[in-house]
């Protein structure tokens, strides 16, 4: 299956959503990203927050096509036994940097000049010792693989409580294609 790319740097939320509807049996393109980014109040240097993923995962656009439930305590093995049944996921990272680049969607703002960025992307499928994902920073490919010690470094690490007070570093949806 082919997914879509991200074109710009802020709509990965829309580019997820797009994809695990693809994924889920929708036919979606390019055409209807506009629709999905003003459902997420999607918006240069805003991005989106996992609160409008969540209304739009619980929609009656969404539930069409796919059931999302929000995952509260994610743990890497309880996602695998989930993919490994057949199930995609959307994850919601968020990291702390006091490096920024100007083009970078900025999640949070702290008042000690830390930012948190955030990044959202589709897993397709478990392989093998991986994954099958969908937008994980690449724009220039649809779909990519990901080994577990990847996944792991990037997207499980926990972070000192200094960099990122009181912050989930992951926010997760397990997704189940409608019948």
């Amino acid at each position: 299956m082919s997914y879509l790319k991200q074109k710009d740097s802020y709509s990965c939320g829309a580019i997820a959503i797009a994809n695990a509807l693809k994924w889920a049996g929708a036919k979606i393109t390019y055409k209807d990203l506009p629709k999905i980014k003003k459902m997420l109040v999607c918006r240069p240097y805003d991005g989106t927050s996992w609160t409008a993923l969540h209304s739009v995962i619980i929609s009656d656009f969404f539930k069409k096509y796919a059931k999302g439930v929000l995952l509260s305590g994610p743990k890497k093995k309880d996602i695998d036994k989930h993919l490994l049944n057949g199930g995609g996921a959307i994850i919601v990272y968020v990291y702390p940097t006091k490096k920024f680049l100007s083009d970078q969607v900025v999640a949070r703002y702290h008042s000690d000049g830390l930012k948190l960025l955030g990044h959202v992307f589709f897993i397709e499928k478990r392989i093998g010792r991986g994954y099958i994902v969908c937008n994980e920073y690449d724009t220039s490919v649809d779909k990519t693989s990901m080994n577990d010690e990847y996944f792991l470094r990037e997207n499980w690490k926990k972070y000192k409580d200094d960099e990122a007070p009181n912050q989930d570093s992951r926010i997760i949806w397990l997704l189940t294609r409608k019948k």
